[in-house]
């Protein structure tokens, strides 16, 4: 990762799922599906582990390239990279019903937790290099903590959604040869019930969680911009001068990514006024989502 393409792909990794997480954390009538179609339901699990792969690849072609066959450094990143695509596995396998305890909801934030630890333990060479782990460290923690949230609310309230969801597993069950839950349905109702809970929507937590993604992929961004792109003397990046252009660094990326995320949502809102309006159905658009949310997204196709 000491290199500009070392930070510049991780950064559009955490950018692509935190703009995916984004999106699904509004409360846009036409980016609903985002919470109910399956393909969209898989698309994290197969972000992370497509993303995980592709990195450790490309992170041990650059030891390899460097003439080292082992590097404490290289190994480090590629250990991240690859717990990384087994949480994208997990993931997978819990939303299939192939890993049904609620144990294994808590992996992906769990693992992440453990990379942010392993962030914030990795020395560096500069001062300002060093706070630049240490913030990446802070923000996959936290992420990792708001994550944790998620999950505690989708897997605990909302009684009336685990309800349902039983009932729609009974009347499927009566049509099919195996009165068992099958990790192969196509069926809503088969998946993993907290990971279509649409309370978890009515909490600020998807949200919390989608910003310090992007924010950490922002992040990413301006280092490998700042550090790599006209590099600077080493000395400069220690001391006063490398304090003053760290914290300048985060000054911006906060702000950058606050003014995206809050311009787009304005931006999406004023389409759906617009959508909606052509339509003549706009007053009916908030009244209909939560219902939607209840009732349409999990409704099940026994025929």
């Amino acid at each position: 990762m000491g290199s500009w393409w070392g930070h510049a792909g991780p950064g559009t990794g955490f950018l692509l799922v935190g703009t995916f997480l984004f999106l699904k954390a509004l409360n846009i009538s036409f980016l609903k599906g985002l919470r109910t179609r399956r393909i969209w339901l898989h698309m994290e699990g197969f972000l992370k582990f497509i993303g995980g792969m592709i990195g450790a690849s490309m992170e041990y072609s650059d030891m390899v390239k460097d003439g080292r066959m082992w590097s404490a450094s290289h190994t480090d990143h590629i250990t991240m990279l690859l717990i990384i695509a087994f949480l994208g596995v997990v993931d997978l396998l819990q939303l299939r019903g192939f890993l049904k305890e609620s144990f294994w909801a808590l992996a992906t934030p769990g693992g992440f937790f453990y990379i942010g630890v392993m962030f914030g333990s990795h020395d560096q060479d500069t001062w300002l290099r060093g706070f630049g782990h240490r913030v990446n460290s802070w923000l996959l923690i936290f992420a990792s903590i708001s994550r944790v949230a998620e999950i505690l609310i989708a897997s605990h309230w909302n009684s009336q959604h685990f309800t349902t969801i039983k009932k729609n597993r009974t009347l499927t069950s009566q049509r099919r040869f195996f009165h068992c839950h099958s990790p192969f349905s196509t069926e809503i109702s088969d998946l993993y019930p907290p990971a279509t809970n649409p309370i978890v929507y009515k909490t600020f937590f998807p949200l919390l969680t989608a910003f310090l993604v992007q924010l950490d992929g922002v992040w990413w961004w301006q280092m490998a911009q700042g550090l790599f792109v006209g590099p600077m003397n080493r000395d400069m990046e220690n001391g006063h001068h490398g304090m003053e252009m760290g914290w300048g660094w985060l000054t911006q990326s906060v702000l950058g990514t606050f003014v995206a995320i809050l311009s787009f949502t304005i931006a999406l809102n004023f389409l759906e006024f617009l959508w909606c309006r052509r339509r003549g159905k706009y007053s009916s658009v908030s009244a209909s989502l939560e219902e939607d949310d209840n009732l349409e997204m999990y409704k099940v196709n026994i025929e």
